[in-house]
């Protein structure tokens, strides 16, 4: 297995993460949602608000998770790990380092 690292998205980054949260949605909400659940033109709007944080391990995006500060507290949403990488604590991991 390959180390994972977490790093803040850039720009460039938005096409894979809206192709790492729609695979990750689909499994859950495939059968209710018709289509995909963000569009790139989304997560460029979210990553000029706040960021995401980016799970990568052999040099590939698997995971994600945006992160918005809101006062004294902080919003967390969009938690998505590539259904290949799930149940090996990618998103425990995403979510440690979004805490």
């Amino acid at each position: 297995m390959c180390a994972i690292a977490i790093r803040l998205a850039e720009p460039s980054d938005a096409a894979a993460i809206t192709s790492v949260i729609n695979v990750a949605f689909h499994i859950v909400e495939g059968f209710f949602i018709d289509g995909p659940r963000i569009d790139q033109a989304e997560v460029e709007q979210l990553l000029g608000k706040r960021a995401f944080l980016l799970a990568e391990a052999g040099g590939k995006l698997n995971g994600c998770v945006y992160v918005e500060l809101r006062g004294e507290r902080s919003y967390l949403g969009l938690l998505s790990v590539d259904p290949a990488c799930q149940h090996g604590g990618m998103g425990s991991l995403l979510m440690l380092e979004a805490e």
